[in-house]
């Protein structure tokens, strides 16, 4: 028990970043691979074609520059 005292301690702010930091990122990462419209059931995954697409757009790059 003197070994996971430190743990127990460390365990509740460990739930609150894996909960509010850790888990939207992941979750936007996530999204980010996928094609979503909302009249399907489903998201269909596109892997990295959103980015291929957003770095290839002469749109995005005057949104950079200007």
């Amino acid at each position: 028990m003197k070994r996971a005292l430190p743990y127990l301690f460390v365990l509740p702010a460990v739930a609150v970043l894996a909960l509010f930091v850790y888990w939207p990122i992941v979750y936007s990462v996530w999204l980010s691979l996928h094609r979503w419209d909302w009249l399907m059931p489903e998201p269909l995954f596109v892997g990295l074609q959103n980015y291929t697409v957003m770095l290839t757009s002469a749109q995005f790059h005057n949104a950079l520059w200007k």
